[in-house]
C-alpha cells in the first residue's frame, strides 16, 4: 500500500463517519467503535485523522451494521412500487463509498467501462468508474437529433 492509498483510506474513514453521524450520535458512534466521544467529534470535524488499522475498522463496521441503512435512509418506495432515489443522488458522499464498496466487489472481473441509463444513473456510474479507472458509457432512451450542416448555417 502505497502512502497516498493509505491516506485516501483515512480520509475515506472520516467520510463515512460524516455518514453515520446523519443518523446516530456522538454517544451512539462510540458504543459501536469502543472509542470515547470527544474522539469521534475530532475524526467527524476532521480536526484528527484516526490511524490506518483504525480507519480499517471504522471502514469494516460500517460496510457490515450502516451501509445499507444509509442507503435504505434515502430510498423511498411510493404505493405504486417506483422507488425514488433523488436523496440518495444528492448525497454525492454517499455515492463515493458505494462506489467504492463496488469496485472493491468488480476489480476481480476486469471491468473497463461502466455503462448506464441517462440521467439519474450518470452520477454513480462516474463514481463507480473514477474508482475503477474506466470510462462511462451513457445510454439514451432517444436518439439525439443532429443538426446538418445546412439547419446550422440558417441558425
Amino acid at each position: 500500500m502505497t502512502k497516498l492509498d493509505a491516506f485516501k483510506d483515512r480520509i475515506n474513514a472520516i467520510e463515512l463517519l460524516r455518514i453515520i453521524k446523519a443518523t446516530h450520535s456522538y454517544a451512539q458512534m462510540s458504543k459501536y467503535l469502543a472509542l470515547p466521544t470527544p474522539v469521534m467529534s475530532r475524526y467527524v470535524n476532521g480536526r484528527v485523522l484516526p490511524s490506518l488499522k483504525r480507519s480499517k475498522e471504522i471502514t469494516r463496521l460500517f460496510n457490515e451494521k450502516f451501509l445499507l441503512d444509509a442507503v435504505r435512509s434515502r430510498v423511498r418506495v411510493d404505493e405504486s412500487g417506483i422507488f425514488h432515489l433523488s436523496a440518495l443522488i444528492r448525497d454525492a458522499v454517499l455515492q463515493r463509498v458505494i462506489a467504492k464498496v463496488m469496485s472493491m466487489e468488480f476489480k476481480l472481473l476486469q471491468v473497463d467501462k461502466v455503462l448506464t441509463v441517462e440521467t439519474n444513473g450518470v452520477p454513480m456510474a462516474v463514481h463507480v468508474a473514477t474508482e475503477l479507472g474506466v470510462d462511462v458509457i451513457v445510454a439514451k432512451k432517444e436518439k439525439e437529433i443532429e443538426l446538418t450542416n445546412s439547419l446550422r448555417r440558417s441558425a
